[in-house]
C-alpha cells in the first residue's frame, strides 16, 4: 500500500533539478524539467523504486506516522531518494562523492527532524510503548524474604 505522503517525482526533482533534464534535447536548451519522464536518465521507471525505497526507511525509522507530520516524513523521504538517485546514478565523478555526502547529510538531517517530532507527538516506532522508572530500593527490602 502507498503512502498518501510518498513523495512524488516532481517533489524528489526539486531536490536535485539538474538530474530532470531531456535527454533528447542538446544542451544548453536541455532546461530541467523538475521531475523525471521517459526522457531523462534516469527515467521515471527508473526512479520510482528508490523514492517506494526511501519511504520503506523512513517508516522503518519511525513507525507509524501522524497526519500532522506527513509533510516532514515526506521531506524525508525525498532527500533520501534524491541522494540514492545521485549515488545510483552518478552525472560528475569528479565530485560525486561531495554531492553525495552532502544529499546524504540532508537526508539524515530530515529523518532526525521527523523522529524527534514523532517522539514528541508519543507516535513513531516506540509511540506505543509504556515507560516506567522506580525508585532505587531501601537497604532492608530484602529482609523480607
Amino acid at each position: 500500500m502507498a503512502e498518501v505522503w510518498a513523495p512524488t517525482l516532481a517533489q524528489v526533482g526539486a531536490k536535485i533539478p539538474t538530474r530532470t533534464r531531456d535527454d533528447t534535447v542538446p544542451p544548453p536548451e536541455d532546461t530541467p524539467l523538475a521531475t523525471w519522464t521517459d526522457r531523462t536518465m534516469p527515467t521515471a521507471a527508473m526512479v520510482q523504486p528508490l523514492i517506494d525505497g526511501a519511504v520503506v526507511s523512513v517508516l522503518h525509522a519511525v513507525g507509524s506516522i501522524p497526519t500532522t507530520l506527513e509533510a516532514l516524513a515526506t521531506e524525508a523521504a525525498a532527500w533520501r531518494a534524491a541522494a540514492d538517485i545521485e549515488l545510483a546514478w552518478p552525472e560528475r565523478d569528479a565530485d560525486l562523492r561531495e554531492v553525495y555526502d552532502r544529499l546524504d547529510a540532508r537526508a539524515k538531517l530530515a529523518l532526525k527532524e521527523l523522529v524527534d517530532a514523532c517522539d514528541d507527538a508519543g507516535t513513531g516506532a516506540d509511540g506505543g510503548t509504556p515507560r516506567w522508572s522506580f525508585p532505587d530500593p531501601v537497604p532492608w527490602g530484602d529482609t523480607y524474604l
